[in-house]
């Protein structure tokens, strides 16, 4: 019996509620049914249902922000979040671009190092 041993990274974010907002804004607005439901707070059949983004919320209590937990690919569907940002007017003044752009390029540089380090990880494990 051959066993491959791989690794999944987990990342923890500082993130502070403006940066929270402009994701949840995003979500709440986007063409796509599985970006939209990162932002959902709902209850169906007794059992609450929250996005990643609606979890992270209680993290998150103030300006100066909270650590949230997420996944790899929690941190690429923010990104596909962040696709539209540039099309909304709410997000159109200069604050939100430069925490837009502080958003995208510290989840882009936390994936691509990930991807790197643990593609390089390759364990096997072969019959005893």
């Amino acid at each position: 019996m051959k066993i491959d041993i791989t690794a999944q990274p987990i990342f923890w974010v500082e993130m502070t509620s403006s940066q929270l907002a402009i994701l949840r804004y995003c979500s709440n607005h986007h063409y796509d049914a599985t970006c939209k439901a990162m932002s959902d707070n709902i209850a169906e059949g007794g059992v609450k249902k929250n996005g990643i983004l609606t979890a992270w919320s209680f993290s998150v209590t103030s300006e100066t922000g909270g650590m949230v937990r997420a996944e790899f690919h929690d941190l690429d569907l923010c990104l596909k979040l962040l696709e539209i940002a540039d099309y909304l007017p709410a997000l159109s003044a200069e604050t939100p671009k430069i925490i837009v752009k502080e958003i995208r390029r510290s989840f882009c540089k936390a994936l691509m190092l990930a991807s790197r380090e643990l593609s390089n990880l390759k364990i096997q494990v072969g019959g005893v």
